[in-house]
């Protein structure tokens, strides 16, 4: 693995808990299509849900009840949000509960059904997307942030903004990787291309080396596509969803507090989890590997003198 760090001529990074510190938050609630009627406090056993209008408060009750029992970051950023504006509200299973990966999840909460996930997955429950509804995703993934939509009833109802924040040493670390060690640095995301691109130019990389909307295969077929370019390629990556990808690198590295697979899928683990420990990693490693190299020359001519000598 020494030799292989020392070789790297691509990198690619995952995003969220690899660039990003993967501790995403609610950072905006836009509501695009519904008055407030329902408080807080109102009995939601007796909603039917079908005409009856939702307010903010009784939204986010609903959305922090759906994804409750979902380990996904993004659910337990919804979770918290949740509890913070609904903190004397008795939370309740879903029933139905339906995930789809990467895209949103739905159920019925106390008889009303309500979905929380991307364009992709709204289409897909037959949900209409308003203009106010695009209007309010564009603005905030114009921001960096993951938008989603919340849905009650076959209608959109609210647009909500997902920040993960770019770790301190992230910008700088790929400014070394490129300039001084001469790497080429790619990200990959799952964010569509507009939130990929605001995080691009907070990490000063071309659009021409970020991969948008990018699925667990995506990943795994452009380290292969790179390789067969004939490069040597690290992936580093912190979860269940990088681990086909690190495997498939001729190096791995994973975050110390990723998943456990992709630790398992990865060749080294760094154990802080800081950006700048790639930089470190590769350039001990080829560091090393000259020294190696070196000593390798001046002992074989060493031997080269030595032996004649020796022998008189």
């Amino acid at each position: 693995q020494l030799q292989k760090a020392s070789e790297i001529h691509t990198i690619l990074f995952d995003k969220t808990g690899t660039l990003a510190n993967g501790r995403p938050v609610i950072s905006d609630v836009q509501m695009v299509g519904t008055d407030v009627d329902v408080g807080v406090g109102a009995d939601t056993d007796n909603q039917s849900g079908g005409t009856a209008e939702h307010s903010e408060a009784d939204i986010l009750w609903r959305l922090g009840c759906l994804e409750r029992n979902s380990e996904h970051p993004l659910a337990e950023a919804v979770v918290n949000y949740a509890k913070q504006h609904c903190p004397d509200r008795a939370w309740v299973d879903p029933t139905d509960f339906v995930a789809t990966t990467r895209q949103g999840v739905t159920g019925q909460i106390a008889g009303v059904r309500i979905s929380l996930g991307n364009r992709t997955f709204l289409k897909a429950q037959n949900v209409p997307i308003t203009a106010a509804t695009e209007t309010a995703l564009v603005d905030l993934e114009r921001q960096g942030k993951t938008a989603v939509i919340a849905e009650l009833d076959g209608t959109a109802v609210a647009a909500l903004g997902i920040s993960d924040e770019i770790k301190p040493d992230a910008a700088a670390a790929l400014r070394y990787l490129q300039q001084k060690l001469h790497v080429e640095v790619w990200i990959v995301t799952g964010d569509n291309r507009r939130t990929a691109t605001a995080v691009a130019k907070q990490l000063d990389i071309s659009m021409d080396y970020v991969i948008a909307g990018a699925l667990p295969a995506g990943k795994l077929q452009k380290v292969k596509e790179l390789q067969n370019e004939g490069k040597v390629v690290a992936m580093i990556g912190d979860g269940i969803n990088d681990s086909p990808a690190l495997a498939q690198a001729d190096l791995g590295i994973s975050v110390g507090r990723g998943a456990d697979i992709a630790a398992e899928a990865a060749d080294i683990v760094l154990m802080k989890g800081n950006v700048s420990d790639v930089c470190v990693a590769i350039d001990v490693s080829k560091v090393i590997f000259r020294r190696i190299r070196l000593n390798l020359f001046w002992s074989m001519v060493y031997n080269c003198c030595g032996i004649p000598v020796a022998a008189g």
